[in-house]
């Protein structure tokens, strides 16, 4: 059986810009393990009857580049979180610093701070 297509076109006018909003996070590992997030799992469901509806739960939309360092993760999230409402990302910037106090190897303790700047966008 042919799946049918799905393409969905989007235009600039389809959505309301925010202002360029920021956020920021901040990762400190210790032998490469994120103590301050170790036992926390933030997750979200959907209640649904059928198999066919296959969603990635742990995707944040973002139109631009997207870092896969976990800090920068981090950092998007908390975008999203202090700015509720909207739907999706514009190009994101970053700004990372990364710390390795400890005779500079990164393996026993790394410090990163990451700031973003975008702009949101909520479909009309």
């Amino acid at each position: 059986m042919k799946e049918p297509n799905v393409l969905v076109k989007l235009e600039k006018d389809d959505f309301e810009l925010s202002d360029q909003v920021s956020a920021s996070a901040k990762t400190i590992r210790f032998l490469g393990i994120d103590f301050q997030r170790i036992f926390m799992k933030r997750t979200g469901s959907i209640n649904n009857t059928s198999n066919v509806l296959n969603i990635n739960y742990a995707s944040i939309p973002v139109i631009g580049k997207v870092l896969t360092d976990k800090a920068s993760s981090y950092a998007l999230y908390e975008l999203m979180y202090q700015n509720e409402g909207y739907d999706v990302i514009f190009y994101p910037q970053y700004e990372i610093k990364t710390t390795k106090p400890f005779l500079g190897l990164g393996f026993i303790l790394n410090i990163t701070e990451v700031k973003t700047k975008a702009r949101l966008g909520k479909l009309k």
